[in-house]
């Protein structure tokens, strides 16, 4: 409906203007053009109201999602932090942190005493670990279950590559094998960066 009176004010505008160029009587010019800028001033009316309106619409909708969603995210990345800070240091794992970001996620870059100590942290601390990644999924279902395709693709990788790293990491077999060493190390990190930036992302879309 909103759209077919935005079309209807839009006809109105340019053929009252035309009507009014052409018009042979002087009074009817002006008439005519003054009645095509109000048609016209109508349909852009029309159209910044309901911009304004979706906007709001779409800010509160992004809000309530925060507050579903902050608490599972928020708890896991206080805790996975709290964790590693005890062996490595704030300063040092922001160091790793970095040095892993700016090898796009190839947790080879790490050294392997690196790796070995966040696997030993993940293993020691995996009955405490489990309750948060339960959590963090479920709140990562409702942020791609309310996202959707059209609500901002960016959010939605983020929620989707973060549960594909919980699932992941909860099919390792903590069994001092290699594979389990890496990949405990790779999932952990990707799993706080992804919720951590999807968490972001929902924050700046509810300011």
């Amino acid at each position: 409906m909103k759209r077919y009176l935005v079309a209807l004010n839009l006809l109105l505008a340019v053929g009252t203007a035309i009507g009014g160029y052409y018009a042979p009587q002087p009074f009817w010019q002006p008439v005519l053009i003054n009645a095509a800028t109000a048609f016209f001033g109508a349909a852009l009316a029309i159209i910044l109201v309901n911009v304004y309106l979706e906007r709001d619409s779409r800010r509160k909708a992004v809000r309530a999602l925060l507050r579903l969603a902050q608490d599972g995210i928020v708890d896991f990345h206080n805790t996975f932090l709290d964790i590693v800070w005890t062996k490595f240091g704030k300063d040092d794992f922001g160091k790793l942190r970095e040095n892993f970001k700016e090898a796009g996620g190839d947790v080879m870059v790490l050294a392997p005493e690196q790796r070995k100590s966040i696997y030993d942290l993940a293993k020691q601390h995996q009955t405490h670990l489990g309750p948060l990644l339960e959590k963090l999924d479920q709140a990562l279902v409702e942020v791609v279950s309310l996202t959707g395709w059209s609500l901002d693709a960016n959010l939605l990788a983020q929620a989707l590559q973060c549960r594909v790293s919980i699932r992941k990491f909860r099919m390792l077999k903590l069994d001092d094998s290699d594979d389990a060493i890496n990949g405990a190390a790779e999932h952990l990190i990707d799993i706080d960066t992804f919720g951590t930036t999807a968490l972001h992302i929902l924050k700046d879309m509810g300011k």
